[in-house]
């Protein structure tokens, strides 16, 4: 049986534990996540948020994300209970549980890690069937009071499918893409759209192009962003011998970018391949945006244009909407 691997997508981290009996504290009503087909009911104080698909309390470093996962529960259950897997992402597994969720038995995970000296606690609640799966993430520090972290944990198993959702590829997003003919975007994660070759069906094999497109809550000044884009590429834990990185600066959608090609390999292969990235600054709205593609070594010329072309069409929405340079081209 294939494991979903942890770490896959950018999610915040892990799970609920197995204590919970009753919600604590949580809203009088359900809402839906934008850009999911998930509705939970959030905790008292917790608010939506635009840095991610879900809730944040503001006053505390604590939040809720739903991530949707075009695959079988049984691949994203099994990845969930294994400790090897979190400990490749220097997680600890602390409890696993099968609570019901969304009217079936769902799994429920408890991590912990360590940022920056401070211990995260990182709870994930998931539930789905064969071919699509729903990941609920609640993350706290160490010193959130007991009450905040049970109604956290209850949250989570208040998660359920909305019914009649039917959220647009880029609702609750920041920008939009444009796809070309050969790369067409085969599923959302939070706040990354995953492209792949046209006419793919399932997941992305090694060595085919595939491109990632997404947005993160922070932004380095113009002159610290060819240091962040290069430490971005040579820390993913996903490659390995990151080398001939070579990139310059440009400009995308009227804002400041840095980008590079490398060569590389992925840690679960032999084969080399080949890397595209694109980082772009938005210092006024504290958000960055970046592309990483990756293709076989072997068959990269065509890709690598690809790559460049698709991260190129970036349009970033202005306070006042989608960017006023190519307003107008998305509408979805």
């Amino acid at each position: 049986m294939k494991h979903w691997q942890v770490g896959r997508v950018a999610v915040l981290g892990v799970a609920v534990c197995a204590c919970i009996t009753c919600p604590l504290a949580l809203g009088a009503e359900y809402a839906r996540v934008p850009g999911t087909h998930v509705e939970l009911m959030p905790p008292d104080g917790f608010q939506p948020t635009d840095l991610m698909p879900g809730f944040a309390r503001p006053d505390r470093s604590a939040g809720i994300e739903v991530t949707e996962i075009q695959g079988p529960y049984s691949e994203v259950r099994a990845g969930l209970e294994s400790k090897e897997g979190f400990k490749r992402q220097g997680m600890t597994l602390v409890d696993v549980d099968h609570p019901s969720i969304a009217g079936s038995i769902g799994v429920a995970v408890h991590v912990t890690q360590a940022q920056n000296g401070i211990e995260i606690h990182k709870l994930m609640a998931a539930f789905g069937d064969g071919k699509h799966t729903a990941i609920v993430t609640g993350v706290y520090r160490n010193d959130e009071p007991e009450t905040n972290r049970k109604s956290i944990q209850a949250a989570l198993l208040t998660a359920r499918w909305s019914k009649g959702a039917n959220p647009g590829t880029f609702e609750g997003l920041h920008f939009r893409i444009t796809e070309s003919p050969t790369l067409k975007i085969q599923q959302r994660a939070s706040t990354l759209l995953i492209l792949g070759p046209a006419g793919l069906s399932g997941p992305i094999p090694p060595g085919q192009p595939s491109l990632v497109v997404a947005t993160a809550p922070s932004a380095p000044s113009d002159s610290q962003l060819e240091a962040y884009a290069k430490q971005a590429v040579t820390q993913m834990k996903s490659l390995v011998d990151v080398h001939n990185i070579e990139g310059s600066t440009t400009r995308v959608d009227g804002l400041p970018a840095f980008e590079l090609t490398a060569d590389a390999h992925r840690n679960d292969s032999p084969d080399p391949v080949r890397v595209y990235e694109l980082m772009v600054a938005d210092f006024g709205a504290q958000r960055s945006y970046f592309a990483l593609g990756l293709v076989s070594a072997a068959d990269s010329e065509k890709s690598m244009a690809d790559f460049k072309t698709v991260a190129h069409s970036l349009e970033v929405e202005q306070s006042s909407g989608v960017s006023p340079t190519k307003r107008g081209a998305h509408q979805n």
